[in-house]
């Protein structure tokens, strides 16, 4: 049963299993968005059973599915749920021999790094949704034409540079979901499994290739930093819009003549922040870009086709 083992660990803690994750994270976004001290792992098991019920996890081997699990990592300050949950894989003997200790950190290391991706995409989602209703809000506002000219201005930078980065997230997890883990796989389940040593010697490969593929090797870890910048850059400009949206709701909901805030020159200021992301964003995608493009030539053909999809029209390199 190896590779039905195998196959379950791709599906949860590397996020194969789309329709369950995406069910994890629309029931569990409020619980992981508190603080990372408040969330507790008996609540989030609970979240983890409603999401297998809710998706097409339900009809798999209940054997496997006894072995999922969760765990809270020990928090840092400043972290919030989404840092300190991890999806577990219950290891017994025999099956020990193969998916080892080492392996399971390999498995844990690939789930953090893919789970962050997910999250990302997910605030990227909700931002969209809170562009579209606070449009709708806007326009039942009494404005004045300038007021409205200048806010108009700085949600259509919101507008444009969200665009750009759900560009660049949707290519990295196309990536690493076809290029990086499919690729991986067909070649794990290819494999000729005469004996145990050859099962333990096709893991270790399939366990290889899947961290080079998604950058969680020492050589590959000055994509992986470039990556993580731009990911928390995605963050920022997510916390941006909502003070964004915030300040303007606060600003028209106000009294007349409270003299709250000054719209015009809040929203410039806004504004400038958001070109200020833009300008940031720009330069660290071609930073990525330059590390892409200085793979070795033979080694990382992957890499050169996601470099080619993220700047297709060359944008980036002229800028």
């Amino acid at each position: 049963k190896t590779l039905d083992h195998a196959l379950a660990i791709r599906r949860y803690l590397l996020l194969a299993q789309g329709d369950f994750v995406q069910c994890l994270i629309d029931l569990a976004t409020k619980e992981l968005s508190q603080d990372a001290g408040e969330v507790y792992r008996h609540n989030m098991i609970s979240l983890v059973d409603h999401a297998v019920r809710q998706s097409n996890a339900q009809y798999h081997d209940t054997e496997m599915l006894e072995r999922l699990d969760v765990k809270i990592l020990t928090p840092s300050p400043g972290e919030v749920g989404w840092d300190v949950f991890q999806l577990d894989y219950a290891v017994t003997p025999p099956i020990d021999v193969v998916f080892t200790p080492d392996a399971m950190r390999q498995y844990h290391r690939a789930f953090a790094f893919l789970w962050r991706l997910r999250r990302v995409s997910h605030s990227l989602s909700q931002c969209w949704g809170d562009q579209v209703a606070f449009n709708h809000q806007l326009r039942r506002q009494s404005i004045s034409v300038r007021q409205m000219g200048t806010i108009q201005m700085t949600l259509h930078s919101c507008y444009l540079l969200r665009n750009e980065m759900l560009h660049w997230i949707q290519n990295l997890q196309s990536y690493v979901l076809y290029e990086v883990l499919e690729h991986s796989w067909q070649g794990f389940t290819s494999s000729s499994f005469v004996d145990l040593d050859a099962i333990v010697a096709s893991h270790e490969l399939y366990l290889t290739r899947l961290q080079e593929g998604a950058f969680l090797t020492p050589k590959r870890s000055l994509l992986l930093a470039a990556i993580h910048r731009l990911l928390d850059l995605v963050m920022t400009f997510v916390a941006t819009q909502e003070n964004i949206h915030a300040s303007i709701t606060a600003e028209h909901m106000a009294p007349a003549g409270s003299g709250v805030f000054d719209t015009e020159r809040g929203t410039l200021l806004e504004r400038y922040s958001i070109d200020q992301l833009s300008s940031g964003f720009t330069q660290q995608i071609g930073e990525l870009l330059q590390a892409l493009d200085g793979v070795t030539p033979g080694h990382g053909l992957e890499l050169r086709y996601l470099s080619c999809r993220l700047d297709y029209n060359e944008f980036y390199s002229v800028t």
